[in-house]
């Protein structure tokens, strides 16, 4: 989805980084197309 530009929903969840502290990451869930569409 990323690489044709099209929209996608993802999901994820906020984390500290266990390796740089201190740091937060994203933590990716799923990614799926997006269901709603956008004009």
């Amino acid at each position: 989805y990323i690489k044709t530009k099209r929209s996608f929903d993802i999901c994820y969840t906020i984390e500290e980084n266990a390796h740089k502290k201190g740091e937060v990451q994203l933590l990716i869930a799923d990614i799926q197309p997006s269901t709603v569409s956008r004009q």
